[in-house]
């Protein structure tokens, strides 16, 4: 279905994908558009009544984009025409369901996970992959290129990411992860989330995915991806490139979706329409104080 081999399940298989999977940036762009127009169409309830999630994700990772009613989700292969031809990614929910319907289709056996961070419970979530005997976490809302081995008798596995060193530590059972990051010669790490690494239904991750479209983060407009061993973060109109050994903050007032194609290589007409999207829901918060 995406140009691999069904059936050639190997490690070095999975680390293939999840390399390549990691250059599909993280942005909120396409998932601000996606739930606007479905706002405009179905009003603010569809969240709250729980309509529009796709049938398919109720029996597992979907793929098509076909089914009645996708309402904003995108799934697999809409992920992959848009950044084939528009260069976007998406955010955590719709790159784990990508990744994990790509791993499935491969014929590995693949779970997701939820993780609980600063701004609330259950709002990250990544992916475990079960393979000869041994667990793999895969996270790529957060771009980490390795699969990262479940091993509760290691102190932690680090994987470099960008400027980051990831770090994941497990508790004595393997059944929770956490995530601390530190960025160059921080003098220490900064907590990012606790996951638990029991399997998730897929109705308990389609609700969760249908809540994320709630999301205070989608009063911003948000961008990260990597670029060699620097990592690129966007939030409206600041861009922070992070090696690790040096740090670099531009302004993007200018031309902001000129910058951001420029910088993640995303469709400067995509950026453009985002950004509109977002200008307009400001003034509309702006009038309604």
């Amino acid at each position: 279905m995406y140009g691999l081999r069904p059936g050639g399940v190997s490690i070095g298989v999975l680390r293939d994908v999840s390399r390549a999977f990691s250059r599909l940036p993280w942005e909120n762009l396409t998932k601000l558009l996606s739930r606007s127009g479905y706002v405009e169409e179905r009003g603010q309830d569809w969240i709250r009544g729980g309509a529009g999630v796709p049938p398919e994700l109720l029996r597992g990772f979907a793929a098509r984009t076909d089914s009645v009613d996708p309402g904003p989700f995108r799934l697999t292969d809409r992920v992959m025409e848009d950044h084939a031809g528009l260069g976007s990614g998406g955010t955590c929910f719709s790159l784990t369901n990508a990744l994990g319907s790509i791993l499935s289709d491969l014929g590995f056996t693949v779970f997701p996970l939820l993780a609980d961070m600063r701004h609330g419970s259950g709002i990250h979530c990544a992916l475990v992959v079960h393979h000869e005997g041994s667990r793999y976490l895969l996270d790529p809302g957060y771009l980490v290129p390795e699969p990262v081995k479940v091993s509760p008798e290691a102190a932690a596995e680090e994987v470099a990411c960008g400027g980051s060193l990831m770090t994941y530590s497990f508790d004595a059972e393997g059944r929770s992860a956490t995530l601390s990051t530190r960025s160059g010669d921080a003098a220490s790490s900064t907590w990012r989330y606790d996951a638990s690494l029991d399997p998730v239904s897929p109705r308990s991750f389609a609700q969760r995915w249908l809540q994320s479209f709630d999301a205070s983060g989608l009063r911003s407009l948000h961008l990260n991806s990597m670029a060699g061993d620097r990592r690129l973060s966007a939030h409206n109109h600041n861009l922070r490139v992070d090696s690790g050994s040096n740090r670099e903050n531009r302004k993007l007032r200018d031309h902001y979706p000129g910058e951001i194609s420029r910088a993640f290589g995303i469709s400067e007409h995509l950026a453009a329409r985002a950004y509109e999207e977002w200008g307009r829901l400001r003034a509309m918060t702006q009038v309604g104080r």
